[in-house]
């Protein structure tokens, strides 16, 4: 749900819009130029990760770039320690999450020939997530599902306790 939510964003800004996906690449207008990108591999969300990755090949430049998004205690570990980072990125998540936000934080990696094709489907998927830029962040309220609170109701009628917590953060539960 975080990506429509970002999808929808970009393309309601104007800035980027999504054109097409097929099993191996994305199409998408950015500022209203085509960029097509093969998808080379996707590591998947894991709960024990709190990431996850897709890493792609520009079609035109041939240029290898792992985008990410995951919970921030999954990414910032792994940020570039050369790369400039603004503290306030962090900071303005607590203040997102202290409001009861669902917050994402996206990256990215440019493998800039240091890797092949080869390498990437060969080597850890930690290794592939490590020294990223930082891209930005989202947030977004998670709302209930719905007839949640009458399933709570009826829980509570039979005596059954009960707890609900949502998310990584103790600030979003």
């Amino acid at each position: 749900m975080d990506e429509v939510n970002f999808l929808e964003m970009c393309r309601d800004s104007g800035f980027v819009s999504f054109i097409e996906r097929d099993s191996d690449k994305i199409t998408i207008s950015v500022n209203g130029a085509i960029e097509v990108y093969r998808i080379i591999k996707v590591i998947e969300f894991t709960s024990d990760r709190k990431r996850m990755s897709v890493i792609v090949e520009n079609c035109e430049t041939g240029e290898l770039i792992n985008y990410i998004k995951g919970a921030d205690m999954a990414i910032v570990p792994r940020i570039d320690k050369d790369a400039p980072f603004d503290q306030s990125c962090i900071e303005k998540m607590d203040e997102l999450a202290n409001e009861g936000l669902r917050t994402l934080m996206f990256a990215k990696k440019v493998y800039d020939g240091l890797i092949d094709e080869q390498t990437i489907k060969d080597v850890s998927e930690d290794n592939l997530e490590e020294n990223i830029v930082l891209l930005g962040i989202s947030a977004l309220e998670d709302l209930l599902q719905d007839k949640c609170a009458d399933c709570i109701r009826d829980l509570r009628a039979a005596k059954i306790k009960v707890w609900m917590l949502t998310g990584d953060k103790g600030e979003t539960a």
